[in-house]
């Protein structure tokens, strides 16, 4: 499955907020964050639904970036 950059952003920066805000897994972040301010204020469509594969999809499309990505960081 292929995601939009700026899908696979808000994705991102959601699992990022949501492990310092209410640390869980992957699988209760849909719950906790689906349509709610948190996934709005990451850029997400609130009316659009999200699973576990679309955030481990979202963090493949990291792979190769990690060192580029902590050096801006």
């Amino acid at each position: 499955m292929q995601l939009n950059p700026a899908r696979t952003r808000g994705l991102i920066q959601a699992m990022t907020f949501s492990r310092v805000l209410f640390p869980s897994s992957k699988r209760a972040l849909r719950q906790l964050a689906e349509g709610t301010v948190l996934a709005q204020a990451c850029g997400l469509d609130p009316a659009e639904a999200f699973d576990e594969n679309d955030l481990y999809a979202a963090m493949d499309a990291l792979s190769g970036h990690w060192v580029a990505t902590e050096k801006q960081l």
